[in-house]
């Protein structure tokens, strides 16, 4: 088992995420949508970053590489969603590189879970420091040059937390929410001036999700993203069984029946058609097997 698979073991044994130490290069602030394509030359210098996961998607739902289909490390780091080169806060790291930059220039890795045992990549290098700096000691005091001190191990600093950072999405279930958009207009419609592509009701529910007004029967949202990541929540918590209404489980051809209303069998099936086409599913396909 290499790295890159003992990184991705920590994450699942502790079901979170874990923090991990690398010397941050200067080509990665260049790369496209987050990709890392080499390991670098030029260290920018020592940064503390998230390893929240490991996918095959990017955050619109498509293949970090397509070629391949190969899942990726993803990493955030505290630069936010604006960090140079990334995808929206993200970065992707392939087995080979993840091998190199964290084997070579890692500082180590330590779970967000406090009951579990610190794991540190650099423990012999430590050792390593411990026995030169004990040499040394002996010699000076042989020399006579000062009295001779114990060997201290060396302490790391304090790091402050990052703050929280967004989950990554489910792949198929933001294409399913992105799907909604295309079906209700696409920006067409009354719900884009209310930043509602998804033209959801204003319920109690969607109060819950930032809604903060209502306009024709249909929640008002403060932006687009508030409303974007509303109609994304919904079909989150309809594919984990979670909303009054829908059937459990409940697939697509169920869903757009509640969820887009629609007066005919056209509009039905158009709908239908859509939502299939954006998640590559059939109607049959319930929410809850797109987790």
């Amino acid at each position: 088992m290499d790295l890159f698979d003992r990184i991705r073991r920590a994450i699942q044994d502790s079901n979170t995420p874990v923090l991990a130490g690398l010397l941050w290069m200067t080509s990665w602030d260049s790369s496209i949508q987050g990709l890392i394509h080499d390991v670098g030359s030029i260290p920018l210098g020592g940064h503390l970053v998230k390893v929240a996961g490991f996918s095959k998607h990017k955050q619109d739902g498509s293949f970090v590489n397509p070629a391949t289909q190969e899942t990726y490390l993803v990493i955030q780091n505290s630069w936010g969603i604006n960090a140079p080169g990334s995808d929206s806060g993200l970065y992707y790291f392939s087995r080979d590189i993840s091998n190199k930059v964290f084997g070579e220039y890692g500082i180590g890795y330590w779970s967000d879970d406090p009951n579990l045992v610190v794991k540190k990549m650099g423990l012999l290098s430590a050792l390593y420091v411990n026995l030169v700096n004990w040499l040394k000691q002996l010699v000076a005091q042989k020399d006579g040059t000062y009295p001779p001190k114990p060997p201290v191990a060396p302490v790391a600093p304090p790091v402050a937390p990052e703050p929280p950072q967004p989950t990554v999405p489910h792949p198929l279930i933001l294409a399913l929410s992105q799907g909604i958009f295309e079906a209700e207009g696409n920006g067409k419609q009354l719900g884009a001036l209310n930043d509602n592509w998804g033209d959801l009701r204003y319920t109690k529910y969607t109060q819950s999700l930032g809604a903060t007004g209502i306009k024709n029967g249909f929640a008002v949202f403060p932006s687009r993203a508030v409303g974007d990541k509303a109609c994304y929540q919904l079909c989150l918590d309809v594919a984990n069984n979670l909303l009054l209404g829908y059937p459990k489980p409940c697939s697509i051809k169920d869903f757009v029946k509640v969820y887009g209303e629609p007066q005919t069998q056209l509009e039905w099936d158009n709908y239908v058609s859509i939502l299939c086409a954006r998640t590559g599913k059939i109607e049959t396909t319930t929410l809850t097997e797109m987790l």
